[in-house]
């Protein structure tokens, strides 16, 4: 039995983002640009063989990092965006309330919430979304009924965010741009 390549990534990401979004911030920023590149590169080019999405992920992921690195507060309003947007897309459709006729529309509102929690709560925020984030990485790979997915979902979250404010509980009042 062959396991699919993205159910991997997911897997991955998804510990990551569950374990050590707000430690390490620059990842998570690479690991959002990788996971939107993979997701939505594919669509937005044209590209439909694997590779050629790959390349698409690993280019944004890179791209994020090195924003991160290099430009931390516009890394932080742009992560903050994406996840939001990709949060309330996902939440949508894990509910089932997602419609193609309202992506685009809930994406924006998602990344606008996202981005003003990324500005006024930083650290919390981060720990919310990229523990969010990671447990639907999860979740999106595993075959379960629509309740129990869900109930997963809500304790990996939890446990995520209860994992990285306890594992790094200073530093929680650093400073957004400086």
């Amino acid at each position: 039995m062959q396991i699919p390549v993205q159910s991997v990534i997911y897997l991955a990401v998804g510990i990551i983002f569950l374990t050590s979004g707000r430690r390490l911030f620059w990842l998570f920023v690479a690991c959002v640009g990788f996971v939107i590149g993979f997701e939505y590169g594919g669509n937005l080019t044209g590209f439909k063989d694997q590779w050629s999405i790959l390349i698409i992920a690993l280019g944004t992921g890179i791209a994020g990092a090195l924003l991160s690195i290099f430009l931390q507060g516009v890394a932080i309003c742009v992560a903050g965006f994406l996840i939001g947007g990709f949060a309330v897309i996902n939440l949508l459709e894990l509910t089932g309330y997602l419609s193609q006729q309202y992506f685009w529309p809930s994406f924006v509102v998602g990344g606008i919430v996202g981005l003003i929690l990324m500005l006024v709560l930083f650290d919390y925020a981060l720990i919310f979304l990229s523990s969010f984030a990671g447990a639907f990485m999860i979740v999106h790979i595993v075959s379960l009924m629509p309740p129990i997915k869900t109930l997963v979902f809500l304790i990996l979250a939890m446990a995520g965010a209860v994992f990285q404010a306890k594992v790094h509980p200073r530093n929680f009042r650093r400073k957004l741009w400086g």
